[in-house]
Formats: C-alpha cells, sequence, structure tokens
C-alpha cells in the first residue's frame, strides 16, 4: 500500500495496516491524514465527522508518484483509488502515473472519478476502470440512470483506452464490458446495514481476480460477492469464506458487435471461486481517498 501518512491518526493507520500483514510504502510528514468518524452503536450508522483531504507538497507528491510506481513495476500490478472530497494530489499525477506503468506492462486497475478520471483518459485509460453511477451522476458525466446512458459512457471510456469497464449501482444490477462482450449482474439480496465500503470491496475484488486469472464470470460474480458481504454488518465484512454469495449472483450477457446487440443469455452462472476468493476478506483491500493499493499476492 503507497499512500501519504501523517499526524496523530496516520500513526494508527499505521500499526493498522501492519497488523492486516499488508506491506506498507509511505510518505510521511505533518501534514494531517484524512478522518471519517462514524458512530455504528445503532441499527443506522451515522457519520459525525469528516476532514478534508490535506493538501500535499510538491516533493510529498513527488515521493508518492515514486513510491507507486517503483511498486506497480516491481509487482506488475497497482490499484489507483481517488482523491476524495477536495483532493489532495494533482489530477494528471494518476494520468502520468498509470500511463507510465501500463507502457512498461504494469497492469492498472482504478476506482476513480471526478478530474482523476478525466486524466486517466486523456492518458490512455487503465486496464479495468471500476465506477459507481452515483459518481458518475455526480460529476455530470450521466444526466440519470438510464441503461443507454451509461452503456455510452463505458463505450467513450472503451474509446478512449481503458481495457475494461465495470459501473456499480448500488443494489441495482453492476453494468461490465471486457473484450467486446456486456454483462449484467444482480446482486444477492440482502438487507444493508451499512452500504459504505461496498463498491472499495468491489474494486479489491476485481483486482485480486484478475491478478489470479479468474474467468471474466467468475470474477464479476466474486466483486458483486464481495460488496454484496460488505453491506451486511456495521463495518467492514470479514464474514466472505463462509458465505457463498457468488452462488446467488445472476449474471447475464451479450456479445456487442458493429451495428447493434446480439443478445446470449448466461442466467446464473455459478462459478466456483478460486482459493483466494476464499482467504480474502474486502477489508485487507479497502482504503480511503488518494491511496494507491497492490492487490494482495497469493
Amino acid at each position: 500500500m503507497c499512500c501519504a501518512l501523517g499526524g496523530a491518526v496516520g500513526g494508527v493507520v499505521r500499526h493498522l495496516i501492519a497488523n492486516e500483514r499488508i506491506s506498507f510504502a509511505g510518505s510521511e510528514g505533518q501534514a494531517r491524514t484524512a478522518t471519517i468518524v462514524i458512530d455504528s452503536r445503532n441499527d443506522s450508522p451515522v457519520e459525525v465527522f469528516r476532514s478534508r483531504p490535506p493538501t500535499l507538497t510538491r516533493e510529498q507528491s513527488d515521493e508518492l508518484f515514486a513510491l507507486g510506481l517503483a511498486s506497480g513495476l516491481r509487482n506488475g500490478w497497482l490499484v489507483l483509488t481517488g482523491n476524495g472530497d477536495g483532493g489532495c494530489l494533482e489530477p494528471s499525477l494518476y494520468g502520468r502515473l498509470a500511463g507510465d506503468l501500463r507502457t512498461n506492462g504494469t497492469k492498472v486497475v482504478a476506482d476513480i472519478h471526478g478530474d482523476d478520471l478525466t486524466a486517466l483518459l486523456e492518458a490512455g485509460g487503465v486496464d479495468l476502470l471500476k465506477v459507481s453511477v452515483d459518481d458518475l451522476i455526480s460529476d455530470e458525466r450521466l444526466a440519470s440512470r438510464n441503461a443507454h446512458e451509461i452503456e455510452d459512457f463505458v463505450k467513450k471510456a472503451l474509446d478512449a483506452g481503458v481495457g475494461g469497464v465495470v459501473v456499480s449501482d448500488g443494489d441495482r444490477p453492476t453494468l461490465a464490458c471486457f473484450g467486446g462482450r456486456w454483462f449484467h449482474a444482480s446482486n444477492p439480496e440482502l438487507n444493508v446495514v451499512e452500504h459504505r465500503g461496498s463498491g472499495d470491496s468491489m474494486t479489491a475484488a476485481l483486482a485480486v481476480g484478475m491478478a489470479t486469472g479468474m474467468s471474466t464470470e467468475s470474477l464479476l460474480q466474486f466483486a458483486c460477492a464481495c460488496g454484496g458481504a460488505n453491506v451486511t454488518t456495521a463495518g467492514l465484512a470479514r464474514a466472505l469464506a463462509d458465505q457463498p454469495l457468488h452462488l446467488r449472483v445472476d449474471l447475464r450477457g451479450r456479445l456487442c458487435c458493429i451495428g447493434g446487440h446480439f443478445a446470449l443469455p448466461r442466467a446464473h452462472m455459478h462459478a466456483k471461486p478460486p482459493p483466494a476468493a476464499q482467504a480474502l476478506a474486502p477489508d485487507q483491500q479497502d482504503g480511503g481517498p488518494g491511496l494507491l493499493r497492490q492487490p494482495h499476492r497469493q
């Protein structure tokens, strides 16, 4: 994990990262660490405090870029997450980092939107982009949840150089496109205790699934299962290994070709997850704004 940590909260986060057995390469300084405090004592968690991300100096930004570049080249994979509210990094950093890594053979996964996404697309995209409909509407890339609008965005991202796109929409079906193949994945039906973190869990699962060579169908089912597991508890879920939620993901696909769409029903494709899926807890891959994350290696 590559990120900038500072202040008392940064010290706590470093210990938590170590407890999760995640290797850490960080830019340390006096800048505070972005913090969110959520009261989860009641049935409905309440956010009681949120700080704005710090503004990093040029030296700190350069150091973080160098750490991300070195880690990505060393491991062959890197997950980029966005700035969040306010932004502590220049959007151009994301475009430069993704471009340099992909040019040198590193696979890049991004969970990103806003100006950071614009910079990524202008720089030639990433290997896999995960984004939510809410974020696309907030960015004014979409005017509504209309399926045709969402597909138009996906096509534009693919034209910009993105290898594959996954668009989540809460408890609504997830839309994805890989190599000209379009999929709709209906998420498991679960009572939502806490929705925050579900998208991060999906991104972690997508990165791990790609790194371990999962098929496209298994990859999407695994990602939706991880996102679903995260909404079942207040806090980040750890029970995925005991909840075969991938068996409850209804996956339907179609082949997209020039001139129209041909329907290829793929209902109830039940794929068995690889050993990596049994060992991972979504929170082991979760992080806050401005993080550059590497998928856990099995």
